[in-house]
């Protein structure tokens, strides 16, 4: 009766198998670990090109913090330079961005920002695949999506770093290197495995946000396999394990091992669909100097527990329209709060080409992090709104509106607190953030 049952809900779906595609390596034939597309419009699908550019804009910038009862406003002007590279071929797909650029504002002076995007998709053999990615921000905060990236993919959600905290005006500097290799056993059986190795560094913290940053570490190794149970219909499995290390003032690491079921699903070669959930077993030690009678003793404290994690992916591409969403119940590495934290992230973005010249853009971001630290406890709650509007002047020149709206929520508790550096902080931020740039561009087809 079970069988029957599952043949007939699966049956709901029926699909030819020629819709069953990877959304980034088209002759893979399923998604892996929950990746979605990009979210450009089949209208905006990529070419194979050459394109250079240059960017000059200016950023408007207002906070209201509940810690000092005071308000900011900060203006700033940026100049870069862009170039990007892409090309599709039966073998071989790569995308590479890079974009340095320079920032002046009178309150925070000068700053040199640089943003890239590596990837690559190679077919070895016809069954063996190599998957590498790079991507590298230096960035201020205040700049968080408001410049949208169409081209970019979600990427596979087990080696994404936690990106759900916006700090205050701070610089975060942030790089991610991916690795994959994928063995087509069938049309119908995938396996893999893959590794990752993140990075997070904060600069210029603000006094607004009143409590610390730690810079941290976090590498993520993965083996899973995926097996189409019924059309487009696939069942998963992955067993991650991920190391997390936070430097600095606070020295403390965590091991995260993981298995996790996924469930996907692609009704077109346009839209892709991911369910995963699984436990997880957490341990941390944390390192700090204990004084007894003025001779400093160093102590290791540990911990560990149980968990749970999942979440959901979703990406579809319409000729006019663009939508990808996700949700991530997980442990992950601090993302600026020290050690490993617990955290629940949301996003949802929507693009839509109103015209030939005209495409707008929404995001909405939402992020619940608590530090499993022993220490250096915290916890961040954010809410962030996008809006955008991208104007095609002409073949070379473009023009981008946007808008953002911050509302943060945070506390820090310091068990080795002092006069100096309080046992406990709470506050919250409101920001508003506007940006309008000019740009112009030239693109020339690459034939080889």
């Amino acid at each position: 009766m079970k069988k029957i049952l599952l043949f007939v809900v699966l049956s709901a779906f029926p699909v030819t198998r020629a819709w069953c595609q990877n959304p980034n390596t088209p002759w893979l034939p399923v998604g892996l670990n929950g990746e979605t597309g990009p979210l450009g419009t089949l209208g905006e699908s990529e070419e194979n090109e050459l394109s250079l550019g240059v960017s000059v804009g200016g950023n408007y910038y207002g906070t209201a913090s509940s810690s000092t009862g005071s308000q900011e406003n900060v203006g700033s002007y940026t100049v870069a330079p862009n170039i990007a590279i892409t090309e599709h071929r039966p073998r071989i797909s790569f995308t590479l961005q890079y974009a340095p650029g320079y920032t002046y504002s009178p309150q925070t002076g000068n700053e040199l920002t640089q943003t890239s995007l590596d990837q690559l998709q190679y077919r070895i053999t016809e069954k063996l695949t190599l998957q590498l990615g790079e991507r590298y921000l230096r960035m201020n905060s205040w700049f968080t999506g408001l410049d949208i990236n169409p081209t970019a993919t979600t990427g596979n959600v087990i080696q994404q770093p936690n990106e759900s905290i916006l700090t205050t005006q701070t610089v975060q500097t942030n790089s991610l290197s991916t690795l994959n290799l994928v063995y087509q056993a069938s049309d119908s059986t995938v396996f893999g495995m893959g590794a990752s190795f993140s990075t997070g560094n904060f600069s210029n913290v603000q006094v607004a946000l009143n409590q610390p940053l730690f810079n941290s570490n976090s590498g993520t190794g993965s083996v899973y396999v995926q097996h189409r149970v019924h059309g487009n219909n696939w069942l998963g499995v992955t067993g991650t394990f991920q190391r997390i290390v936070t430097s600095g003032q606070a020295k403390e690491g965590a091991d995260n091992p993981s298995i996790q079921i996924f469930y996907t699903f692609a009704p077109s070669v346009n839209t892709s669909m991911s369910l995963f959930a699984g436990p997880s077993y957490f341990t941390s030690q944390a390192e700090t100097d204990i004084s007894l009678f003025g001779v400093l003793i160093p102590v290791t404290i540990p911990s560990k527990g149980w968990g749970a994690q999942g979440g959901a992916t979703v990406g579809w591409r319409g000729q006019r329209t663009g939508v990808n969403a996700k949700y991530l119940h997980r442990v992950s590495d601090g993302g600026g709060l020290s050690g490993a934290v617990r955290s629940d992230s949301a996003s949802g973005n929507f693009r839509r080409q109103l015209s030939q010249r005209w495409t707008a853009n929404t995001s909405l971001l939402y992020g619940k992090n608590t530090s499993e630290s022993i220490l250096y406890g915290g916890t961040f709650k954010m809410i962030s709104g996008t809006a955008s509007l991208n104007w095609l002047m002409s073949d070379r020149f473009s023009m981008v509106f946007s808008y953002a709206r911050d509302h943060i929520d945070s506390s820090y508790d310091n068990l080795l607190g002092s006069i100096a550096a309080p046992a406990t902080t709470a506050q919250t931020i409101d920001d508003n953030r506007a940006w309008v740039s000019i740009s112009y561009h030239i693109t020339r087809p690459l034939g080889w």
